[in-house]
Parts: C-alpha cells; sequence; structure tokens
C-alpha cells in the first residue's frame, strides 16, 4: 500500500497546510529534495527528509530506504530521525524541525512527536506537535490521546514552550491538571525564562499551583528554587506585583519559596506590593501581615521611585511620587514598624527592632 494513504489518519501533528513553507525552511526543503532524487536514482521510493535547528541548520538528512533495505518502515523522515539521535547521542529531539520533501505519513508523524519533533515542515504546509496544539486550545480528550499514543508529555515548541506552560498561558485549567498528574515538568524554562511554576506564579493561576504543590501528584518540594524568571525573580514577586492575593497566600503556605529573595532589579516581593502593587491593601496584608520579605531594602532608584537603602515600611509611609500612601493596608503592632508571619519583620531604619512570628 502506498504509504501517503496513511496521511489522513495522523494524530499526533496537527496543523493546516499553508501555501508555501517559511522561507527559514527553504534551504532545508532543496536538502530534503536532494536526497528524494537521490533515492530515486537508487530505484528507491521518490522521498526525501532532513532534520533541522531551529534556524534551518541541517542536523541530519536520510532518503528513502524502503526498497534499499527492504524494510516496508524505512521511510525517509524515520531514517533521518534516527540520523539525527545518532548525530546527537539522545532520543529527545525536542526543539528540532523534521522537513521532508512531502507530508509525512501517520506513522512517521508519530515517531517525530515520540522523539519530540517541535514542527513538521513540507513544501507547501506545517503542522505543530499534537500536544502543543491540544493546550493551545484546552482540549484535555486530545491531550489525553496524544499521551496514550507515547507523545513526550515535555515535547517543546520553537519556543521552547512544552505544552504545560502553552495550558498555563491560556488560562487552561483542566489541561493543565492532566499534564501535571501525568508527571509534566514544571520549571522546564521557554526561551524567555518562563517555566510553569513562574508564570502561574505571575498570571495568579492558583488552582495549577495547588495541583503543582499539593497532593496527588504535587509537593512543596517540585518546584525547582534554582529557577528563576528573566529579571531573576521567583514565582512570588510578580504575584505580589499583579495583586493576586489568593495565589500569593498560597505560595507562602504551601511552597519553601524565598520569602526575601531580591531580583536582578533590587526588588523584593513586599517592595513590589507596597511600591507597584495593583492591589495595594490586600496584596500587602498578604506579602506583609502574613509573611514578610521586608528585611530587605532597596537596591536603588528607578522608574518606580523606589529610594537606595530604603526599607518596605519608609516607602509605606512616604510612597513615591504618583503613589497612594498604604498606611492601612500594612498596620504596626503596638505602634511599632512590624509585620509578622515566618519569623520576619519590617524595620524602619529609626527602628530596627526584630520581633518573631506570634510575638508582639
Amino acid at each position: 500500500m502506498h504509504r501517503r494513504c496513511w496521511i489522513a489518519s495522523a494524530v499526533l501533528m496537527v496543523g493546516a497546510p499553508r501555501a508555501w513553507a517559511a522561507a527559514q525552511w527553504q534551504a532545508a526543503l532543496a536538502r530534503a529534495r536532494t536526497m528524494r532524487d537521490m533515492a530515486v536514482r537508487r530505484g528507491d521510493q521518490a522521498y526525501g527528509a532532513v532534520v533541522a535547528d531551529a534556524q534551518g541548520r541541517i542536523v541530519a538528512e536520510a532518503p528513502s530506504r524502503v526498497v534499499t533495505l527492504g524494510d516496508n518502515d524505512a521511510h525517509a523522515e524515520r531514517q533521518a530521525l534516527l540520523a539525527a539521535q545518532h548525530a546527537l547521542q539522545r532520543e529527545d529531539l525536542g526543539g528540532l524541525v523534521l522537513v521532508g520533501s512531502s507530508r509525512a505519513c501517520a506513522l512517521c508523524e508519530r515517531a517525530a512527536a515520540r522523539a519530540g519533533v517541535a514542527r513538521l515542515v513540507w513544501p507547501d504546509g506545517v503542522a505543530e506537535p499534537a500536544l502543543i496544539d491540544a493546550a493551545e486550545r484546552g482540549d484535555v480528550l486530545a491531550l489525553m490521546r496524544a499521551l496514550d499514543d507515547g507523545a513526550r508529555i515535555d515535547t517543546r515548541d520553537l519556543r521552547r514552550r512544552t505544552p504545560l506552560l502553552v495550558a498555563v498561558q491560556r488560562g487552561h485549567d483542566a489541561a493543565a491538571q492532566l499534564l501535571i498528574r501525568r508527571g509534566a515538568d514544571i520549571n522546564a524554562q521557554d526561551e524567555i525564562d518562563d517555566s510553569p511554576f513562574l508564570l502561574a506564579g505571575a498570571r495568579g493561576r492558583t488552582a495549577m499551583l495547588t495541583e503543582m504543590l499539593g497532593p496527588p501528584t504535587g509537593s512543596p518540594t517540585r518546584p525547582d528554587s534554582r529557577r528563576l524568571n528573566r529579571y531573576g525573580g521567583t514565582a512570588l514577586i510578580p504575584a505580589c506585583h499583579y495583586g493576586h492575593v489568593d495565589t500569593v497566600r498560597l505560595l507562602l503556605r504551601s511552597s519553601r519559596i524565598d520569602i526575601d529573595h531580591v531580583n536582578r532589579l533590587g526588588w523584593t516581593a513586599l517592595l513590589e506590593a507596597v511600591i507597584l502593587g495593583r492591589a495595594h491593601r490586600d496584596c500587602a496584608v498578604a506579602a506583609g501581615a502574613w509573611c514578610v520579605l521586608a528585611t530587605s531594602r532597596c537596591a536603588g532608584h528607578d522608574a518606580a521611585g523606589a529610594r537606595p537603602g530604603a526599607w518596605p515600611v519608609d516607602h509605606r509611609r512616604n510612597p513615591a511620587p504618583g503613589r497612594r500612601p498604604v498606611l492601612s493596608a500594612v498596620p504596626a503592632l503596638r505602634g511599632r514598624d512590624v509585620f509578622l508571619g515566618r519569623g520576619s519583620c519590617a524595620l524602619s531604619q529609626s527602628s530596627p527592632t526584630w520581633v518573631e512570628s506570634g510575638c508582639g
């Protein structure tokens, strides 16, 4: 049976044909046609394929060898995948692209998905991994089908996004829950250093974070505290910045996040809540009265008006120009500038008093 009759049943790569493949793939397509012509000269089927990186550079190539090897599975695409795995000494081909002289059959698309290929390209179309496509749409049944058929759960697209990161970006709770429970990596970072855990904090995806941090599959140790966002920050800092109060509470209660972490801009989570927080009162209470991060001083001036050497409580009293005071947001206990929680406090320079959690 001619192998292209399998195309209609393809399930692991999803995409609508386009008029022409993008210009960046033209050199790879030309090389795939060269492989096709080589196969024809050898008396084999007229197909060729190459594996390329995201810039279109060739990693491996192969003609069809069905006749040459007497093997009905020796399609050009699968031969190219095997060559790439051999060349790179790894099975995972995440971030790479399979380029063919024509569209691959369903079995070759399935092999590409199992290898973690980020995209299939042929002369008049492209196909994205089914897991990425399903995560974009929040299609839980499609995710389950692809996973059950052997697709790599942490397949990456050309932006190095995993299906779980895509589900977090799109806000698809059910899809994210499935992927987390099936063992998706919550720390896998994309090309701009977003990870599912870090982005869930920044976007206020509390239900997703609950799944990451709690039973049946989550735990406080599942997030990798060494992974930071592109600003050198934790999930807690942008959660305070954007006023995601429930997210802040969850991170403080259920994770081992560093509440006093200072990012590359010199900001702690409480500074974000007090100076930049979009829900000043509630988020400052969550980040100040419940926990506290305020033992770190601001590193320097910036556009938001943070003053060098100032404690968060100083900004509470004297906000930057154009900012409203948040005196009512983080109350002082017995007249002292103290916020309780987890053994931290917010001190003013004039009153460097340490008060442990539960005292006052």
